[in-house]
Formats: structure tokens, C-alpha cells, sequence
């Protein structure tokens, strides 16, 4: 950029001193010279920028080619329901190798794993994309527990290291200001943010000395517009975009991409338990974007 600037500095300061000689030495002519000089110093800016901007859409478009999970280890948080369990079914039909749902309560991860592996038999049945050899395996664990989160991150990384990561793990209070507590905005923190931080310590590490892998952390429509009643929700929603654009910017050089997703109101048990509590105001604004059902989402 400094190499570019001083070039079209000169190519500007050469053209002045040439329309100074000529207006010097032939004046009749010295206007119609120095406009032709001056547009194809133009001209020629024009082509370098145009170039330049050619160059880098197709360094975006490299950079950001697309990623098929086809063959790969999917991890996934709280993915024994809601926006998780359709992620994990979705994994099934692309054909990942290995899926790993990961919660804290083991009856309805049983569940869920049971789900998953009737959707490769039918797939498989139907002559579908998914396939009947997809190992589905269940992880009970809570990502807010730092320590058994990085114990789990080691073994994986002696065994069979995750190729995508999805932090999927989240909650809310959806209360007013006035009426929430300290303890209201860790629970939010520690849940939303601390535990896909958690995950992320555990898993990158074998990432990058792979160089390969994808992390998506999943935030909410209140991570882009704080909401009545969303304080302690949006503030740790907001927090994982610029999380995940941090880490992009990191792990980028080590071949690990980062994204984060921002899905509207979903219907999964979650969101119809919050429904009962949140405020009316909360909910007559929200209900301007409607609520989708996971499969959607």
C-alpha cells in the first residue's frame, strides 16, 4: 500500500513538473498537453486499482472456499435438542465420519444419538447422501467446566481430533434490567461465552497442528440488537462476534476458519420454556421476526 501510494505520488509530482516546462515553453498548446497527461496518469491509476481489486475478491474467494464435513469428526455442543440435534442430523446426511453430540444430561443425549443414527439408516435405506457407517457418539459434559472440558480436549487429540467444532451450548435470562442479578449475567457469561472459550482451548491446539478445521460459534439475533429484557442474554451474545473475529484473524495463518452464526427465535424446548417467563414487552418485539422450527434454522 506505501509502495503504491509513493508510485502514484511521483507519477502525479512528474505530470505537474511536465505541464509547468510546457506552458513555459509553448504556451498555445501547454492546456491540451497537460489534460492528456493528466488523463493517462489517471488512466493508468484506474488500471492498477481495478487490478488490485481483482486480485484480492479472488484471494477472498480462495480464502473462503467451500468446506464439505463429508469424511470428517463434527463436535458439537448442546446437541441434545433444539438447533444442536438438527446440526448433528444434518452432519449424518453430509456424510461426517464421526459425530459427537456433547451435553450435560445423558438420557436425552442417549436420545438424541438414537435419533441421529435412525436418520443415516434411512437415508441409507432411501439410497440417500448419509451413510449407516456414521459413528454417532454421545459426551456428557459440562463446557463450563474448565478443567474436565480441557481433560476431554487431550484425549480427543490423542484419539481421534475433531475437524469441526460447533459451540452450540447456550442459555438465557430473560428478565429487566432492574430485576436481574450478578449472578443472572455469570450464569449468561459462563455458559454463552466462557464455555465456548473452554472448548476452543481444548480443541484449536490440534487444529492448528493439523491445519485444518472449521469453529462455529452459534449467537442469536440479540448478539446484533440488544432487546427489552435481553440485557444479560445480548451482552454475552455480543461478545462471541467479536470472539469469533479475533480468532479468525488468529487461527486464519494456521489453516482454521471461524465463523458465528446469528439464528432468529427458534422453537426448541429452551425458547418455550424462556416464552413462559419473558416479559410481555419482550415478546410483543419479538414476535415482529417470528419463530422458526430448528430443521429450518
Amino acid at each position: 500500500g506505501e509502495t503504491a501510494s509513493r508510485g502514484s505520488a511521483s507519477l502525479a509530482l512528474c505530470c505537474v513538473v511536465c505541464c509547468a516546462l510546457i506552458c513555459r515553453l509553448q504556451p498555445c498548446v501547454s492546456i491540451r498537453v497537460c489534460i492528456e497527461l493528466c488523463r493517462s496518469m489517471w488512466a493508468e491509476l484506474i488500471a492498477f486499482f481495478c487490478g488490485l481489486a481483482v486480485l484480492v475478491a479472488l484471494l477472498h474467494a480462495w480464502s473462503f472456499r467451500r468446506f464439505s464435513i463429508r469424511g470428517c469428526h463434527v463436535l458439537i455442543t448442546g446437541a441434545s435438542k433444539g438447533i444442536g440435534l438438527e446440526l448433528a442430523k444434518e452432519s449424518v446426511r453430509r456424510q461426517a465420519r464421526r459425530v459427537t453430540l456433547v451435553a450435560r444430561n445423558e438420557p436425552t443425549l442417549k436420545q438424541a444419538a438414537q435419533e441421529c443414527n435412525n436418520v443415516a439408516k434411512e437415508a441409507a435405506d432411501g439410497g440417500g447422501r448419509g451413510s449407516a457407517a456414521v459413528e454417532v457418539v454421545c459426551k456428557v459434559l459440562d463446557v463450563t467446566d474448565e478443567e474436565a472440558v480441557m481433560a476431554y480436549g487431550a484425549s480427543l487429540a490423542e484419539t481421534d481430533p475433531a475437524d469441526v467444532l460447533i459451540n452450540n451450548a447456550g442459555g438465557t435470562v430473560t428478565k429487566p434490567f432492574d430485576d436481574l442479578t450478578a449472578a443472572d449475567f455469570s450464569h449468561c457469561w459462563r455458559l454463552n461465552v466462557m464455555g465456548g472459550v473452554h472448548m476452543c482451548r481444548a480443541i484449536l491446539p490440534s487444529m492448528k497442528q493439523r491445519r485444518k478445521g472449521q469453529v462455529v460459534f452459534v449467537s442469536s439475533q440479540a448478539g446484533q440488537v440488544g432487546l427489552y429484557g435481553y440485557s444479560a442474554y445480548s451482552t454475552s451474545k455480543f461478545a462471541l462476534r467479536g470472539l469469533s473475529e479475533a480468532l479468525e484473524m488468529e487461527a486464519g495463518a494456521s489453516g482454521v476458519h471461524v465463523a458465528i452464526a446469528f439464528p432468529p427465535d427458534t422453537d426448541t424446548p429452551g425458547f418455550r420454556e424462556e416464552s413462559q417467563t419473558r416479559p410481555k414487552i419482550t415478546e410483543i418485539l419479538a414476535a415482529a421476526s417470528g419463530v422458526f422450527p430448528p430443521a429450518v434454522v
